[in-house]
């Protein structure tokens, strides 16, 4: 059977922008496998295959996933913007058991061939996705992040915030956000970010102990916020 190599990304263009390279590395990075000396160089996030090492996973069938999304073409009207959401933020990470099933496999792989697509287009255009970087969704939960660090919340780190924001979950075998700000505020939070009461509860903490209700929600619009508060929300 003929070799099938993929080439690998070429990040030392992606290099050229501060701020998609600062993302890339912090969000993202391939890795990649080779398997059975028959597929050479195909991609995987680096994070993912530390965290399987050693461990028996199926990675002919991640293959197989990721080479038939990765031989589909780009569609020739693509809309950056929109195409952006398949990095943005990485996927969870495969867990076992669950995560090591063959299906789950193939479905990773072809979430890992869309996004590496996708940062194969931005180096090819890093112009045009500079201005969504510097303008868009990337740079917004950072600021949202540095705002209420050790003011609002505690006990996570940028990363897990940002998937928590995208996602409206934890990461995986990650503990629940600290928010040392008052209840009233949480669910103002929970209402200007698109969170249910339920999910606010499965990914955030009250220092004061208990859980989050509707009854703790004393204000509903801006106008009856703390104005020292709303500063701190994007």
């Amino acid at each position: 059977m003929e070799k099938i190599i993929i080439s690998k990304l070429d990040e030392s263009t992606l290099m050229h922008s501060d701020v998609i390279w600062d993302y890339y590395q912090r969000e993202w990075q391939f890795s990649t496998i080779s398997y059975n000396d028959i597929y050479i160089n195909i991609p995987i996030l680096k994070e993912a295959s530390h965290t399987i090492e050693g461990q028996k996973y199926p990675w002919k069938q991640y293959i197989e996933g990721f080479l038939s999304e990765y031989n589909k073409p780009l569609p020739k009207d693509i809309d950056l913007t929109l195409h952006l959401s398949h990095v943005q933020p990485n996927p969870p990470l495969p867990v076992a058991p669950a995560g090591f099933s063959n299906s789950n496999a193939i479905n990773y792989g072809v979430t890992m061939a869309r996004a590496f697509k996708v940062w194969e287009f931005i180096a090819e255009r890093l112009p045009d996705f500079e201005k969504i970087f510097q303008g868009g969704e990337y740079n917004k939960w950072d600021k949202l992040f540095n705002n209420l660090i050790d003011k609002k919340i505690k006990d996570v780190s940028l990363a897990d915030f940002k998937e928590v924001m995208h996602h409206k979950r934890r990461p995986n075998g990650k503990g629940q956000i600290l928010w040392i700000g008052e209840k009233s505020e949480a669910m103002f939070f929970q209402q200007k970010y698109d969170f249910s009461v339920k999910q606010l509860n499965e990914c955030f903490k009250s220092y004061k102990g208990g859980v989050f209700h509707t009854h703790n929600r004393t204000f509903t619009s801006p106008e009856s916020a703390d104005p020292e508060f709303l500063k701190l929300l994007t």
